[in-house]
Order: structure tokens, then C-alpha cells, then sequence
């Protein structure tokens, strides 16, 4: 039995359980002997009762199949069966599947935070163009919903980044890249933890003046003496009401007032740049192994 059938046997069996007791067998491949060309066979007892089963595997063109009995005086047992395809097998186990889905997920979850950081340009874009008028209210609120939106759709995509990054490059340019990212996502999670506990965010409307270059643009700011504090949570989280402390957010701001449209916009590319630098890197090191998961729709079931 060569390395690529019992990856695959190894992963038919992923689900199999004690049809008495519901407790999971725990059965690899290697334990298995050959009886006959595409038939291998094992005994097993079940760790939780003890039932006694008799396990064949059927190696056939295109599928595998197992079949579970009981070896004991109960006729009237059920024998557990299941088959699946080679190829679906060949990619529910293969080593990159992990790497390709969780790199897939962060990319859905950077396409959403583009479509929220894109509403933010065009809203900031009619209020350059037009100015308020009699629906300046209605503006407001829409424009207070996409930046939450935005804030929100960024913890989704850094708890995305932590649920996969054990399957994904982090060494090399990927590091710096991640770097990068968490120095721009400090701030946006700071508003994301004052905009839960005060339900919205205390926007304003009129021209940004950057200190260090004098030049001015109209866009949309929130004081940062508004929310360095979090009044409500002072007493757990003392003494602004953040639990990593107000600086852990805002020591990178300048001045005393946050460009929200600048902020978001850096975000997007630290974000952008990181999952660049993950699939540049991925490839690079992995190059030949993703080619062979890309290609698992074409599965040869004789190898």
C-alpha cells in the first residue's frame, strides 16, 4: 500500500463510530493487512463498549469503500458502510486543502472590507461634491452605518486571520506584512471597542487640517478626546476603560483629531498588502504541492 492510499483510507475513515455506543474508532491505515487484490481487512474493538468489528476496505478505480461488522452473537446488528470517491478524498486530505480554504476565506473576508471602505469613498465623496442639504440626518445615519460596517467586517477578517494562520505562511515577507497590518488595526479596533459599549461613533463633517504638512481636506474625523475614554468601563478597565489601555489604540495618531477616511483607507491596505504577501509567499514555498491540490478535480484514480 504506497503513502498516497493510505492518506485516502486514513480519511474515509475520519467519521466512522461505534455504531452501539456513538464512541469515534481511531484507525489508521497501516493497521490494515491485505487480503486480496483492493481488499484489506483489520479487527477493531471499540474503546467505549468493547463491541467486537471486523473492518474491510475496497480499493476500487475510483472509490473507496469500508464496511463495518460486528463480530459478536447479535444478528441483528446494523453493518456500517460508507464509500466516497478518490477525489474527494484526495482533496478532503490533501496538505494544502487547509492552506488553500483558509486562504480562500480571508480573501472573501478583504473583498467585503472593500465593498464597505468603498461606500465610506463615495459618501465622503458626495459630501465633498454636495455639502448637506434638507437629508443631511439621513446622510449621517447611512454614513454611521457604513463605518461600522467597516469596523465590524474588520474583526471578522482578523479573527479569520487567527482561525487559519496555523495553515499559513508566516515567516519571511508575510511577517512584516503582518507587522504592518496590526499597527493599522490597533486603531480601528479602538473605535470598534468604544462604538460597543456607545453604540455609535461621534463623527464630524469638515475639513481635516494635518499638522505636520498644513494642508487641509474636507472628510470624516472623530475627536480623539472623544474617544480615548470609555466612560462605562472605567471601573473594570481602569483608567480609560479599554482593557489594553487607550494608547494601545491611539498612540500612533497625531494630532487631536482622527481622520476616519485616511484611517480606514491605511487599514485596507495593510490588509491588502498581508494577503498579497501570504499568497506570494505560499507559492513560493509551495508551489508545486498547490498545482497538485488546483489540479485534484482531475484526480487519476489509477495512481
Amino acid at each position: 500500500m504506497d503513502t498516497e492510499l493510505k492518506r485516502l483510507i486514513d480519511g474515509l475513515f475520519a467519521d466512522i463510530a461505534c455504531y452501539n455506543c456513538g464512541t469515534e474508532f481511531v484507525i489508521q491505515a497501516n493497521r490494515l493487512t491485505r487480503e486480496d487484490d483492493g481488499l484489506y481487512t483489520t479487527p477493531h474493538s471499540c474503546p467505549g463498549c468493547e463491541a467486537e468489528y471486523e473492518i474491510t476496505v475496497e480499493n476500487d478505480r475510483q472509490l473507496l469503500s469500508y464496511e463495518a461488522n460486528r463480530l459478536d452473537e447479535d444478528d441483528n446488528h446494523v453493518n456500517m458502510f460508507s464509500s466516497s470517491r478518490k477525489e474527494s478524498l484526495h482533496r478532503q486530505t490533501h496538505p494544502m486543502r487547509e492552506l488553500v480554504e483558509g486562504f480562500g476565506e480571508l480573501n472573501v473576508a478583504l473583498a467585503i472590507l472593500w465593498e464597505n471602505r468603498d461606500r465610506i469613498h463615495d459618501a465622503c465623496d458626495t459630501f465633498r461634491d454636495e455639502g448637506f442639504d434638507d437629508k443631511g440626518a439621513e446622510f449621517g445615519r447611512r454614513v454611521n452605518t457604513d463605518v461600522h460596517n467597516y469596523i465590524a467586517s474588520a474583526y471578522t477578517f482578523n479573527q479569520i486571520l487567527q482561525t487559519i494562520e496555523p495553515n499559513i505562511p508566516t515567516d519571511g515577507p508575510v511577517e512584516k506584512a503582518k507587522e504592518e497590518f496590526e499597527e493599522e488595526e490597533r486603531l480601528i479596533m479602538g473605535l470598534r471597542v468604544y462604538a460597543q459599549h456607545n453604540l455609535s461613533l461621534p463623527f464630524r463633517y469638515g475639513q481635516f487640517i494635518d499638522e505636520n504638512t498644513g494642508s487641509t481636506e474636507m472628510t470624516l474625523s472623530v475627536g480623539l478626546e472623544e474617544v480615548n475614554v470609555i466612560e462605562s468601563d472605567i471601573d473594570t478597565y481602569g483608567p480609560d476603560g479599554y482593557r489594553k489601555g487607550a494608547d494601545h489604540h491611539y498612540e500612533k495618531v497625531e494630532g487631536d483629531t482622527i481622520n476616519i477616511e485616511r484611517r480606514i483607507n491605511f487599514h485596507y491596505e495593510a490588509a491588502e498588502e498581508l494577503v498579497e504577501a501570504i499568497g506570494e509567499h505560499a507559492e513560493a514555498e509551495h508551489g508545486d504541492e498547490l498545482e497538485d491540490y488546483r489540479e485534484s478535480a482531475t484526480y487519476d484514480a489509477e495512481r
